[in-house]
């Protein structure tokens, strides 16, 4: 891209408490230290560390999340399980227990 600005995605950018609840599109500019939009990539704002944005991936966030989640999930994945197994069971012991009767020796009204 033919940008003279230096600026970063805005899906990345850090909301505060504040902000607008609105989801911004495209790229936003890094601003200066006084709140001006940068001029040119060679400016103060060029340096990764000060642009507004998270430092954290989400790849990284949703592992953790994992994780710290691990227990629960896997016993609701159980849960579910057991409870399917149970319903597959009563179903079994139904269909054997079905007699098909014989309706040739009952009158006819």
């Amino acid at each position: 891209m033919n940008r003279t600005t230096v600026t970063y995605p805005c899906s990345c950018e850090k909301k505060g408490e504040d902000d607008s609840p609105l989801v911004k599109k495209g790229f936003c500019q890094v601003s200066n230290g006084n709140g001006t939009q940068s001029g040119n990539g060679t400016q103060s704002g060029n340096s990764p560390e000060q642009w507004p944005v998270y430092e954290e991936g989400c790849m990284e966030k949703v592992q953790s999340w994992l994780q710290e989640n691990l227990g629960i999930i896997l016993g609701v994945c159980v849960g579910v399980a057991v409870i399917e197994l149970l319903g597959m069971l009563l179903s079994i012991c139904l269909c054997r227990n079905v007699h098909s009767e014989d309706y040739s020796k009952v009158p006819k009204y």
